[in-house]
């Protein structure tokens, strides 16, 4: 009798550490991306009703499976195989919960008009003391310089505006970007610094240690679209493989503002644009994307122009930054800024400059 009441608490410590040990995921049917189409106001980040089937895929074959909702979280586990689990959210909140042992899963379903099907890889938050902060390398991202890691980005934005905001970690590395990737609401993404490749920092020139790098032609690094609120990029160079076409940032919309950005201790090198804000056509260009704040950011060899913005704003400030710009010749303006239909711009301490004539 004795030793049985000694091995019972042994045992419950036991289970309760296997209970424990289980990862929690918790998010939304969520899509982050950016409509140019649209004849009414649609957002970046969209939800689709909690009737949609959610598919969970194991990303590691050496473990079980082995997950299931999240109790008293309202989803519903609706069927399983040894890889992969099919749930749906809870119906009032339309958010979904569920637990496993490993530390990421993919979860996909099927988007709106707009994006067509969803798919991203999803991360554990069940640590307190890092809740909120995420690091893009725990998304699957390689930043070898060859792997295509949009992927990696695209996954870690759809978790982050499910959290309704959140800080990502860019570690040293080149990241290859192929599509374009949209910002959501209350972002704050830095690397470790924002020089430019190829400064003449010493008798040996090198890359920045965190470069994103955008592979291709026409089209855009980061999106911003419309309701997206309170993004903040710094300590990081923004690079493109080609300047035919392509942005660093291109922000667009038609309907509702956007606004609060903070563009800080940057890069933006060898795009067409380095940024790039319009209005859409369905409202006359007339969106807005206002309070907008460049601070000591560096503009380096942008084909058309480091900063261009064609629709109405308010409340811009550029500060402290440089632009160095490529030779002026036929289909390449080298200009550092270009402005039309937008007031309240303000620059200061900002200088340019570039190769001669």
């Amino acid at each position: 009798m004795f030793k049985a009441i000694r091995v019972f608490p042994l045992i419950v410590f036991l289970s309760a550490i296997t209970v424990f040990s289980q990862s929690q995921f918790e998010g939304y049917n969520i899509i982050v991306d950016v409509p140019t189409e649209h004849r009414s106001a649609t957002c970046a980040v969209r939800y689709v009703p909690p009737t949609t089937t959610i598919t969970v895929t194991d990303l590691d074959g050496t473990t079980p499976l082995a997950i299931k909702a999240c109790d008293g979280s309202g989803s519903r586990l609706i069927s399983s195989t040894a890889n992969s689990a099919t749930f749906r959210s809870d119906a009032a909140t339309n958010k979904w919960c569920f637990r496993g042992e490993d530390k990421s899963y993919r979860v996909s379903f099927s988007g709106d008009q707009f994006s067509g099907a969803v798919d991203y890889i999803w991360v554990d938050q069940t640590d307190e003391r890092t809740a909120g902060f995420f690091n893009i390398r725990d998304f699957g991202a390689r930043g070898d310089g060859q792997t295509d890691d949009t992927a990696a980005f695209k996954s870690a934005m759809a978790q982050i505006a499910s959290n309704n905001g959140g800080t990502l970690a860019v570690p040293d590395g080149e990241y290859i970007i192929t599509s374009p990737v949209a910002l959501p609401s209350g972002l704050v993404m830095h690397g470790t610094n924002g020089l430019h490749s190829m400064a003449s920092t010493s008798d040996v020139t090198r890359k920045n240690p965190t470069r994103i790098t955008l592979r291709g032609t026409n089209r855009a690094l980061f999106e911003i679209g419309e309701c997206t609120e309170g993004v903040t990029i710094r300590d990081v160079e923004l690079f493109a493989q080609s300047n035919v076409g392509t942005s660093g940032i291109e922000a667009k919309g038609a309907y509702i503002s956007s606004q609060g950005f903070v563009f800080d201790r940057m890069t933006f090198q060898g795009f067409n644009r380095g940024i790039h804000a319009y209005g859409l056509p369905q409202t006359n260009l007339n969106w807005q994307f206002d309070y907008v704040k460049i601070n000591n950011t560096r503009f380096i060899y942008n084909r058309d122009t480091g900063l261009f913005a064609n629709m109405r704003n308010s409340d811009w400030k550029i500060s402290g930054s440089l632009f160095i710009n490529p030779r002026r010749q036929a289909g390449q303006n080298a200009n550092s800024m270009h402005f039309e239909r937008v007031g309240m711009v303000l620059v200061q301490d900002t200088f340019g400059g570039g190769l001669g004539n």
